[in-house]
């Protein structure tokens, strides 16, 4: 028993003794890549009143349902259109000395096909809505961009690591460790239109800015090197 507990002591000396002689270095790397979107994303509002919450949903609904057989007729899935809120209140019209219900539907449209997101604003220009948000530019799938922001991270740590070493007479040689400490994707400023009185989207007035925004993907990474 003394002499396995002597062999595991001696072999821990030496392990420590050569970590000890292990000349190391650890760099940040920074990568940053872009790709153009290809998918956008907007809402709108229908807002509708009634005398009872069945007629004020009917008219909001039937509305709503007017603009998606325009949208499909151009082509569009069906698969883009989520509504995603309904919302109904009471409300006192105090002037005519009566209550009514309103209904608000919300509905978020996806195109995955962003030549197609002229034409669609432009339908939505013809109808009242009560709003219009702003166009989220996102990428259908950003496996790819996250991959190449990771690559140019780790190639930026080599040349950073090369760098340092260079000026002690080193090289880099093994990795021994490599740790995600940020990340950040974003895109350029959001597509916005104006509106005009009482919330209705103004069919004269243009958006600011119609290209496709560029995705960026930053990845920072910290690694370690060993060198010789």
């Amino acid at each position: 028993m003394k002499n396995i507990i002597g062999v595991l002591l001696f072999s821990l000396a030496i392990y420590s003794s050569l970590s000890a002689q292990t000349k190391q270095i650890v760099v940040l790397g920074h990568g940053e890549v872009f790709e153009a979107a290809n998918q956008a994303e907007f809402s709108f509002i229908i807002q509708r009143d009634g005398r009872t919450l069945k007629t004020a949903f009917v008219e909001a609904q039937q509305y709503v349902n007017r603009i998606f057989i325009e949208l499909l007729s151009i082509g569009l899935d069906s698969s883009g259109f989520q509504q995603s809120r309904v919302r109904v209140s009471d409300k006192s019209i105090a002037w005519l000395t009566t209550d009514k219900v309103e209904a608000v539907l919300r509905t978020r449209v996806v195109l995955n096909d962003i030549n197609q997101l002229e034409t669609v604003l432009g339908i939505l220009g013809k109808y009242e809505l009560s709003y219009l948000s702003d166009v989220q530019f996102n990428l259908r799938d950003n496996t790819e961009l996250k991959e190449r922001a990771y690559v140019a991270a780790l190639n930026d740590a080599k040349r950073n690591a090369a760098a340092i070493a260079q000026s002690t007479g080193l090289v880099i040689s093994e990795i021994f460790s490599i740790e995600e400490t940020g990340e950040v994707q974003t895109s350029g400023s959001n597509l916005a239109y104006r509106y005009g009185r009482y919330g209705k989207v103004n069919d004269m007035l243009t958006p600011v800015e119609i290209t496709p925004e560029r995705i960026f993907q930053s990845k920072l990474l910290k690694v370690c090197f060993s060198l010789k």
